[in-house]
């Protein structure tokens, strides 16, 4: 009966109502980020603010474009970056939940958008496939958005150094990827029936992923991705559950964060500026790029700066 309800309010296959979604969202964003730069604009001139930040609008472009069209967090380049550039693991992962926040939900929109013109314009989609993608993503964000706020709320420590953590699960990243893209299933033959079993599955290895996504900023969505390949659903099917579950994860993780002054707010005004760009467009650019290359050349980036990231440190 849950279940059952929350279609009501996930409607992805009216492209009228994505395009108002997504230009309500954006008009938010700006006005958030307008107010974060007349703070940041009191603290120092605009000249001296654009010279030591602006270069994150770059990174945070890329890494959306990177993280929407792949299926993989931006945390998977935000954390190292602010590593290495000299912040402590909780300003590193704080202000990374904050940027996807812009990125990751503007990656959403843009994919409930693309798709639901796409199925108008070339399918006849069946209800009940729509019903079902709505309640998986339902059932793997309740799971990861739980599996995170257990660590946070309860102060749920990583089992491994962050530093050893990132890298040994961005070499795992890198070679699911390398996997996925020996799956070759079609958009036409996407599963679109999950039985009870396969939402208590997808359910615990979401809550693992919540808990992983608290510890790294990352997680929830490589692990979906990859399970929903294995069961049988089609690549570009399984990066769009995988950012919908990524965004409403970060959503939920940034509160933990706004009362303290963990978040590096002169990073995020430009970094979140290029990821909404960066969002916007990677839900047309998917649908027009070959998915399995692009897996394949991502997946040799991640292992390569996984590697060096681990010999850095």
């Amino acid at each position: 009966m849950f279940l059952c309800r929350i279609d009501v309010f996930f409607t992805a296959d009216e492209p009228q109502l994505c395009q108002w979604l997504q230009t309500l969202f954006f008009g938010i964003c700006g006005l958030l980020l307008l107010l974060t730069l007349q703070q940041q604009l009191v603290q120092m001139p605009g000249t001296a603010l654009l010279q030591g930040y602006g270069l994150f609008f770059i990174l945070g472009l890329l890494a959306a474009i990177i993280a929407n069209i792949t299926g993989a967090g931006g945390g998977i380049v935000f954390l190292p970056a602010f590593l290495v550039l000299g912040l402590s693991s909780e300003e590193a992962l704080a202000t990374s939940f904050a940027i996807q926040c812009f990125g990751m939900t503007s990656g959403m929109l843009s994919w409930m958008k693309t798709r639901a013109e796409s199925k108008i314009k070339h399918t006849a989609v069946d209800a009940s496939q729509n019903i079902s993608l709505r309640r998986l993503i339902a059932v793997i964000s309740i799971g990861s958005i739980a599996g995170l706020w257990l660590c946070q709320y309860f102060s749920i420590p990583s089992p491994f150094h962050i530093h050893s953590l990132f890298s040994g699960f961005s070499l795992l990243l890198g070679l699911s990827l390398l996997l996925k893209s020996r799956f070759k299933s079609l958009e036409n033959t996407t599963i679109s029936v999950i039985n009870f079993r396969g939402y208590c599955l997808v359910f615990v290895f979401a809550i693992i992923g919540g808990m992983l996504t608290n510890w790294l900023s990352i997680g929830i969505g490589e692990l979906i991705a990859l399970l929903l390949l294995l069961i049988g659903f089609s690549i570009r099917t399984s990066i769009f559950v995988a950012v919908c579950s990524s965004a409403f994860t970060v959503l939920a993780a940034l509160p933990y964060y706004l009362d303290s002054s963990l978040v590096q707010w002169p990073i995020v005004l430009f970094a979140a500026s290029g990821a909404l760009i960066g969002g916007a467009i990677a839900g047309p650019l998917a649908l027009r790029l070959n998915t399995d290359k692009i897996k394949q050349i991502f997946a040799i980036w991640i292992l390569l700066s996984a590697l060096l990231y681990w010999l850095l440190t």
